[in-house]
């Protein structure tokens, strides 16, 4: 019995000291590394990374090269910012028409908008509406391409309205659609056209002769079905995805006028985003800008042969033609220098030459 009680007295002992010899007891954790005078480390919870919403306004139906430039960054986006970056995209002017979604983006009460700058947005951008400036896709990255001269002021101007541009890319020609032929610049005196809802538009179809009436784009085919007007112009896609050609006979291939897919963003959203997710916005919009830039062309064409299967008749007007129509058109850059001043203006005018 002695022995027993001895052996158990001892092995308590080897258990005290066994605790003490590793700095710590069974209530009390440890607060120091062995062997050192240092803290042990601690984990520290992983901070969950804030996540940012865009909602996203455009005025183009869902089957256009507009809308499908939204839903392709949306999936770059979402897809390589994990969920840190979530877009809700609003298409066919659901949250308002051009004016007032364009007005809700330098609020921010919207965070990203699509579509062709120009003077509704802001009057120097008015040099996006210069007719026949631009002969093509070439001419047009030659112009706006980053890094130029001319995209440098255009970016310029965007920040100063609280906007910040992150892409840019020809889409397709406005071109004009009508029920009445038009064979030559002279045929263009007298024609009813609606146009967009600004003054660059209405001065350059005045000084052809036309009649333009600005009509916002949701009431256009009932003001071409109840013939308030007689024609209209806009890329070739915007005639299929509105069904435009039920009410039209030709389309005339003026060519007058880039629409470029810009895509921009509030500048306080923008400039909030932690650097890396702005540096992972301007990595997709690299992809987005190809995606686009060829998604368009084939657009272009498909369109083109589904009108002309629909009994859309095309008529190409001669160069000499397009030639007269620039040249009518010196009030139109009056009021673009106007808004805009001489210096975009002519590095515009210059970049061409």
């Amino acid at each position: 019995m002695k022995m027993k009680k001895f052996l158990v007295t001892l092995l308590a002992g080897i258990m005290v000291l066994s605790l003490t010899a590793c700095g710590g007891s069974s209530t009390e954790p440890a607060t120091k590394t062995e062997g050192t005078s240092e803290p042990a480390a601690t984990i520290e919870p992983i901070a969950e990374k804030e996540t940012f919403k865009i909602i996203w306004a455009h005025n183009s139906a869902e089957n256009t090269v507009t809308h499908r430039a939204a839903a392709k960054f949306k999936e770059l986006i979402e897809a390589k910012s994990e969920g840190q970056i979530e877009v809700e995209i609003y298409s066919n002017g659901a949250l308002g028409n051009v004016v007032e979604a364009s007005e809700a983006i330098k609020d921010g009460t919207i965070q990203m908008q699509n579509g062709s700058p120009g003077s509704l947005l802001s009057a120097p951008l008015g040099i996006f509406e210069l007719p026949n400036v631009v002969t093509s896709r070439e001419d047009a990255l030659k112009v706006f391409g980053e890094g130029t001269e001319v995209r440098k002021a255009v970016d310029k101007e965007f920040e100063n309205n609280g906007l910040k541009l992150i892409g840019l890319v020809p889409q397709a020609f406005r071109v004009m659609s009508s029920n009445v032929p038009v064979k030559s610049y002279e045929d263009l005196k007298g024609v009813n056209i609606r146009v967009m809802e600004n003054p660059v538009s209405i001065s350059y179809w005045k000084s052809w002769g036309a009649n333009p009436t600005p009509i916002a784009f949701s009431e256009l085919y009932i003001a071409l079905q109840q013939k308030l007007v007689d024609a209209q112009e806009n890329p070739l896609d915007v005639l299929i995805a509105a069904k435009l050609y039920e009410q039209q006979k030709y389309v005339i291939e003026t060519n007058h006028m880039m629409f470029y897919n810009g895509i921009w963003m509030n500048l306080d959203f923008y400039n909030n985003l932690p650097t890396e997710l702005q540096e992972m916005i301007k990595s997709v919009m690299k992809d987005v800008d190809e995606y686009v830039y060829n998604d368009a062309i084939k657009s272009e064409q498909a369109s083109r042969e589904e009108l002309k299967n629909l009994g859309i008749e095309f008529i190409t007007l001669p160069e000499s033609d397009l030639i007269k129509m620039r040249e009518a058109a010196t009030e139109t850059v009056k009021i673009v220098r106007e808004s805009a001043g001489n210096e975009i203006v002519d590095a515009l005018l210059n970049s061409l030459k």
